[in-house]
């Protein structure tokens, strides 16, 4: 330190270091005895700290992979994946240093003296009351936090991001989905399915517009689209329908009456008339040849 005037009027615990008699001097150091101070505090800590105990802390510092929270002369660490449930880049976005937090204690590791612990599992899961807090068709709004390449991730709430399908951003066909929307924007989303077990909340943003329209069933639909596209199932449907056969399947066994029974009686006529011709030229000669030789 160089300006030591801060401590001019200040009550301090300070460790006798050296004493001269003769020359009446007295060495002191508040350095040791803070030292000293928060070794006792670390070692009573140490002893009472229990695996699984949610504990209250103070954030002592700040680090790109986590923060340091001290818990009475000793510090522990919360990596940066325990520090929210939501998804986060650097802890300052959620912790700042003097901080009170309340930590979970998750490992306590005395041979290398450190202290794993948990800011994200001392607090309620949000994911726990979700089906109480978003219900299937309800539109919402939303935080783009993450695009890739078929779905875009949108938070709803702290901890809790939905997915939008790339063909739920828009109406029309969308090749990728950062055409569409960005990171940070703020969307207006419909929610169409909430599978808390699962962790996961299916969203469309198409679907929420004021302009949309449901399209009605497909079965209630004609063969042809207004597009002037169709199906081939359709197409043989309708012109099966025009023939007066209404049940394809029935048809296809023989069971249809309408147009089926014509040639199916016109059929045995040429049977019956062409087999018996040969048969009876063909015993005839037989039967003539046969007797000659008995007579003789």
């Amino acid at each position: 330190m160089k300006d030591l005037g801060d401590f001019v009027g200040e009550l301090l615990q300070l460790k006798v270091i050296e004493i001269d008699r003769a020359r009446r001097k007295v060495v002191l150091s508040r350095k040791k005895a803070v030292e000293e101070e928060r070794q006792r505090a670390r070692s009573a800590t140490m002893v009472n700290l229990v695996e699984g105990q949610v504990v209250r802390g103070r954030v002592a510092r700040t680090t790109a992979f986590g923060a340091f929270i001290n818990l009475g002369g000793v510090d522990g660490l919360v990596h940066i994946s325990e520090i929210s449930h939501r998804r986060i880049k650097d802890p300052k976005e959620i912790v700042s240093i003097g901080d009170e937090v309340d930590v979970l204690v998750l490992k306590i590791d005395k041979k290398k003296d450190r202290i794993s612990l948990s800011i994200r599992q001392a607090r309620p899961d949000p994911w726990l009351t979700i089906e109480d807090s978003f219900k299937e068709g309800q539109i919402v709004k939303g935080t783009v936090t993450k695009l890739a390449n078929k779905y875009v991730f949108v938070e709803l709430v702290d901890g809790v991001e939905g997915l939008v399908p790339i063909r739920e951003l828009s109406d029309e066909r969308v090749n990728k989905v950062e055409d569409v929307v960005s990171v940070g924007q703020e969307v207006e989303v419909k929610v169409m399915s909430v599978q808390a077990q699962l962790r996961r909340i299916e969203l469309s943003v198409r679907r929420a517009s004021p302009h949309w329209v449901e399209p009605e069933p497909r079965a209630e639909r004609g063969p042809r689209e207004a597009t002037g596209q169709f199906t081939i199932g359709a197409l043989l449907k309708e012109k099966m329908a025009e023939r007066g056969i209404t049940n394809i399947d029935a048809h296809l066994r023989g069971e249809q009456q309408a147009a089926a029974p014509a040639p199916v009686a016109e059929a045995p006529a040429p049977v019956v008339e062409a087999a018996p011709a040969p048969v009876a030229e063909a015993v005839a000669p037989a039967e003539a040849e046969a007797p000659a030789p008995v007579t003789e």
